[in-house]
C-alpha cells in the first residue's frame, strides 16, 4: 500500500473529498481563560436576527404597582393603631386614632387615578378596570 489510509476522504494537499463549504472564516480557537470559542471575533462573524413582538403590559404593571403601594400605605397606617392598642391606650384615644387613620387613608388614596386600559386591551382588562 502507498501508506495513505484508503478510508480517509482527503488526500494530503488536496481539497477534494467530503468537505463542506462554510461561511465562517477560518480562525484559531480563542481561549478567554474559561472557554474556547471557535467563532471569528471581527465584525464579519455570522449573526442571526430574531424578530419578536411582545404585548404592551405597561398599564397592567403600573396599576399593580399603584395597588401594592396603596396596600403598603394602609398597612403602615394600621401599624400605628396597633402600637396604641398594645400600649393599652384609652378607648377615646383609640377611636380618635382610628378616625384620623381613616381620614388619612381616604385622603392618600383618593389622589390616585388608576391608568385606564388602552384601546388594544382585552375584555378582561376592561372588566378589571371597572372593578377597581
Amino acid at each position: 500500500s502507498s501508506g495513505i489510509n484508503a478510508e480517509w476522504p482527503l488526500r494530503p494537499g488536496s481539497l477534494q473529498g467530503n468537505t463542506h463549504p462554510s461561511t465562517t472564516q477560518p480562525c484559531n480557537a480563542v481561549f478567554d481563560g474559561t472557554h474556547y470559542y471557535f467563532m471569528p471575533w471581527p465584525s464579519s462573524k455570522p449573526t442571526v436576527i430574531l424578530h419578536s413582538q411582545w404585548e404592551d403590559i405597561e398599564f397592567r404593571a403600573e396599576t399593580y404597582n399603584m395597588m401594592l403601594w396603596m396596600v403598603d400605605f394602609m398597612e403602615e397606617q394600621l401599624r400605628s393603631y396597633r402600637v396604641l392598642e398594645r400600649a393599652r391606650a384609652s378607648e377615646e384615644q383609640l377611636n380618635s386614632k382610628c378616625n384620623a387613620i381613616i381620614r388619612t387613608i381616604i385622603k392618600g388614596i383618593s389622589d390616585f387615578e388608576l391608568p385606564s386600559p388602552p384601546t388594544t386591551s382585552t375584555k378582561l382588562d376592561q372588566q378589571l378596570y371597572k372593578l377597581r
